[in-house]
């Protein structure tokens, strides 16, 4: 049978099979990894028999996952009229309401304050971490009123940034549970959250509210910091004099305030990128600027700022190594290990004790030097590889400058290899997203569109203040 003869028959078999509406968001929608085997659709398909594909689909399917997908599709090559979406944002609901009944479904939480203690700061959680209760040392903020200190506080206090400094609250893949996946999917036009990305929100918030009222009671405002850094710090620090940024004034609304930081945010970013390509700030080529630069694409002074890994090869190892889902790391006689490489670091296997079809992973992880024979044993040939490898399959990126000597030189074999490679922006990649969540409506589906809504009075009503109030605080921070 030949191509042309065949396609015939399998626009009539997509069009009747009910679950065609799948494999078209599993091509066009959501993300693939390297497993990912592409999908082709007859040309001879129209949009109308793609309408009605999914309506069926919609009308049929009781995936909460998909439905929740279609609801907010904006895809050029999967075109559906807001009356089908709208269908299936119903049908979500309602499913959802009959998965959950009057369940409050997965409950978590977090809980700040400040007491009166030596301790800077004292950390529980309980419910497999999913409530937490950070109580920090009133003591230690009142004797210590200084802005560098205070400021300091975002970073080593309420730890805002890691070790490497990379941003702490964004989305990370690697802290979605499998059943999150299951109902929400991982889709390109989608800011991808799960219940540790919102405790992670919801935390921030909370810190940030009562620090901001604990700093009003020692007369100290946050804007204040932010002024002080912008005015004073960088050009003591870096000789920069002539940062410029508009903060709100203290009696305004929380409304006011929202409109003020939004976007404030973006001239702070442009006032950077004419400082890295300058080494001055030119605010007359500011003024006159009218080019709009995506947030990922801010530049950075240093070289070889971040590494990413990259490829095929990479993104196997990887899931290979550190994988819950990977076969590798699944073993009769310790059941309970949560992936291949702490199999491995753990326990004392032998090679023949992996099943004939684990071996074909186990073998191409030989072939690329990562593990070894050694008396029967599987070893790792580069425990120090391993541990770079693990922070880029965590984190997604490494803070190259942040590293130990010894892992630099694993970074470079990475690089030089080519499963990783440099970029040198202000932000990572992740971080990036995450700011484009928050404050845009190009990029993500499901944005929050902050900076949008008060830059063009969408959220004009002053009856909100809370919400306002919200915004603002996550503006601050």
């Amino acid at each position: 049978l030949s191509l042309h003869d065949a396609l015939p028959i399998l626009k009539k078999f997509l069009i009747s099979y009910d679950l065609s509406a799948e494999l078209y968001l599993q091509e066009y929608e959501y993300k693939h990894d390297f497993n990912h085997k592409k999908f082709y659709f007859p040309k001879s398909i129209t949009p109308k028999d793609v309408e009605n594909i999914f309506l069926k689909y919609i009308e049929k399917t009781t995936h909460v996952g998909y439905l929740n997908v279609i609801a907010q599709m904006q895809n050029d090559r999967i075109v559906l009229s807001d009356e089908l979406k709208l269908q299936a944002k119903r049908k979500a609901k309602e499913k959802t309401n009959s998965l959950f009944g009057e369940s409050r479904g997965i409950q978590f939480g977090a809980e700040v304050s400040f007491q009166k203690q030596k301790e800077p700061v004292i950390i529980s959680n309980s419910k497999g971490g999913l409530f937490v209760k950070y109580i920090y040392s009133e003591e230690w903020i009142e004797n210590n009123l200084d802005y560098p200190t205070l400021f300091n506080n975002f970073i080593y206090l309420f730890e805002f940034v890691d070790r490497q400094f990379r941003l702490s609250f964004i989305s990370k893949p690697t802290e979605l549970g499998l059943f999150e996946g299951v109902l929400q999917g991982q889709t390109v036009k989608e800011y991808t959250k799960g219940i540790y990305f919102e405790l992670k929100q919801m935390t921030a918030l909370i810190q940030m509210t009562a620090y901001y009222n604990l700093l009003m009671r020692y007369e100290i405002y946050v804007e204040d910091l932010i002024d002080w850094f912008f005015s004073k710090y960088l050009k003591n620090e870096f000789s920069i004099d002539s940062y410029g940024i508009t903060l709100p004034s203290k009696g305004t609304s929380a409304l006011e305030k929202c409109r003020t930081i939004f976007p404030e945010i973006d001239g702070i970013l442009k006032q950077f990128n004419l400082f890295v390509e300058h080494q001055k700030i030119d605010n007359d080529l500011l003024q006159i600027s009218t080019n709009s630069i995506p947030i990922s694409c801010y530049k950075s002074l240093i070289k070889k700022k971040y590494v990413y890994g990259c490829g095929d090869d990479f993104n196997r190892m990887c899931f290979c190594l550190f994988s819950n889902q990977s076969s590798l790391h699944y073993n009769e006689k310790y059941p309970k290990i949560g992936s291949f490489y702490n199999l491995i670091r753990d326990k004392n296997l032998k090679y023949d004790e992996f099943s004939e079809y684990n071996k074909v992973d186990l073998n191409w992880l030989i072939e690329k030097d990562i593990v070894y024979i050694s008396n029967s044993y599987v070893k790792f040939k580069d425990e120090y590889l391993c541990i770079v490898l693990y922070d880029l399959y965590k984190n997604q990126v490494c803070s190259y400058h942040h590293m130990p000597q010894v892992l630099k030189d694993r970074l470079d074999f990475l690089v030089s290899n080519n499963y990783a490679k440099f970029e040198s922006t202000l932000l990572t990649r992740q971080e990036a997203d995450y700011f484009d969540y928050y404050l845009n409506d190009h990029k993500f589906s499901n944005g929050l569109k902050l900076r949008n809504k008060y830059l063009h009075a969408s959220h004009a009503s002053k009856d909100r203040e809370d919400e306002h109030s919200r915004n603002y605080i996550t503006g601050l921070y």
